[in-house]
């Protein structure tokens, strides 16, 4: 069964990513995939996610964007977080995005859908403590145990 403690892992965490634009960072973010063989076609997987972000984002409004791409290009579920070291627009969302929580799912995985992890990632992304410690967490280590607790928490 999917969970957020078998999606969030150190390795998928980067709290340093310089990009210019909402396509860079999801290309920085989709490399991360591919390096530990859970996104095997970069350029698929990429344009699920801008696919999907034409459907629908969601931003809770803190500098947050939360995003997924799914497609035959990925292996397993997982979620890559990024945090950028300057804001960047995030197109329609009115305000500039500073942290991006991606997930990657399978063509074929009913459940990620069924058990509503991005809803629940939604949720508590509207907490003010949990954006908070998006923004001043030191280490991939913290950021993981952080997102693992809060989910726990909800």
């Amino acid at each position: 069964m999917v969970t957020l403690e078998s999606m969030a892992k150190e390795d998928l965490i980067n709290l340093n990513i310089k990009a210019d634009s909402k396509k860079m960072a999801i290309d920085i973010l989709a490399e991360m995939l591919n390096a530990k063989g859970i996104v095997t076609d970069t350029t698929d997987f990429t344009k699920a996610v801008l696919v999907s972000e034409l459907e629908s984002t969601i931003n809770k409004g803190n500098g947050v964007a939360l995003t997924r791409g799914k497609c035959s290009a990925v292996q397993s579920c997982a979620i890559a977080i990024g945090r950028l070291t300057k804001s960047i627009s995030w197109e329609d969302y009115g305000e500039p995005v500073d942290v991006i929580i991606l997930a990657a799912v399978p063509e074929d995985n009913m459940d990620f859908d069924r058990l509503g992890l991005m809803n629940l990632i939604s949720e508590m992304l509207g907490s003010i403590t949990v954006v908070s410690d998006l923004y001043y967490i030191q280490t991939p280590g913290e950021m993981c145990d952080a997102m693992v607790g809060h989910i726990n928490g909800f």
